[in-house]
């Protein structure tokens, strides 16, 4: 299954690739070359996030029991996703809006912070859960 890790990097590439592009898209950088393989971003755009996802469900290991599944979801994206969320949505507050810190510790906590893509997985592996665990018993 290494080819699926390559797959999953690949994916990973393009969605950096158009997160890059919106960065340029702020500043003064021009270049004909990368107009012209971003022209292909949207083509990109449908299917990147949802392909990493279905290849991520795949790869998931739904054969332990509830408890230690929940467990393992718990440290292996949750406390990450929120400790990366504090992280990112406080260098922005400090960096970029100049909010207050605590108005802004506040929002990441009501709302999970920016990182929407992990909540996703999160939420989409404990909706599939049971019904995957059922479809291969």
């Amino acid at each position: 299954m290494s080819y699926l890790d390559v797959v999953k990097g690949a994916l990973i590439i393009l969605l950096v690739f158009a997160h890059f592009r919106s960065a340029l898209n702020r500043t003064d950088f021009k270049n004909d070359y990368f107009e012209y393989v971003y022209g292909w971003n949207s083509i990109f755009t449908c299917f990147y996030m949802p392909a990493f996802f279905l290849i991520s469900g795949y790869c998931s290991n739904f054969r332990k029991d509830p408890k230690t599944f929940l467990k393992s979801l718990l440290k292996s994206l949750v406390l990450p996703l929120f400790a990366l969320s504090l992280v990112n949505d406080t260098m922005y507050a400090l960096m970029v809006t100049h909010q207050d810190i605590s108005t802004t510790l506040l929002k990441t906590i009501k709302s999970g912070g920016t990182l929407w893509f992990i909540q996703a997985l999160v939420i989409a592996k404990v909706i599939c859960y049971n019904p995957l665990v059922e479809l291969k018993s």
